[in-house]
C-alpha cells in the first residue's frame, strides 16, 4: 500500500535506517563519554514520525526530515550521475562499432569487387 509517493515499505525502511543512526549515534556518545549532543532538525521529525499513529503523519514527518538531512549532507549529483551512467556508457563504443561495422565491410568488399547481390 502507498502513502503519496512513497509505499509502506519505503517508510519502513527510512525509519529502520533512522534507528541504526540514532543507534550510532548513542553508541559514539556513550565510548566517547562526551556530553549528550543536541538533538539534530532531522533526528526530531524522525521521532516525530516514530511517534505518529497514522500513517500519513509518518511519511510527512519523514519527508520532512529527509528533507533536511539532504540540506545538511549534500550529495555530489555529478558523481552519483557518472556512477550510475557507467554501465551504459561502457556499451556506447560496442554499440557505435557495431553500427559503423556493417557498412565498413560492405564498402571494402564493393571497392574490392566482390558482388553482394544487394540492389546497385
Amino acid at each position: 500500500r502507498t502513502v503519496g509517493s512513497i509505499s509502506r515499505s519505503s517508510l519502513r525502511g527510512v525509519l529502520m535506517l533512522s534507528e541504526e543512526a540514532a543507534t550510532e549515534t548513542v553508541t559514539e556518545t556513550a565510548t566517547e563519554a562526551a556530553p549528550a549532543a543536541p538533538e539534530r532538525a532531522w533526528e526530531k521529525y524522525l521521532r516525530l514520525a516514530k511517534e505518529e499513529d497514522t500513517e500519513f503523519m509518518q511519511w510527512v514527518y519523514a519527508e520532512k526530515a529527509k528533507e533536511i538531512y539532504e540540506k545538511e549532507n549534500p550529495v555530489d549529483t555529478v558523481a552519483v550521475a557518472m556512477e550510475r551512467l557507467k554501465g551504459p556508457l561502457s556499451y556506447l563504443p560496442v554499440l557505435a562499432f557495431g553500427f559503423f561495422l556493417i557498412p565498413t565491410l560492405q564498402a571494402i568488399a564493393r571497392a574490392l569487387g566482390y558482388d553482394l547481390g544487394g540492389s546497385d
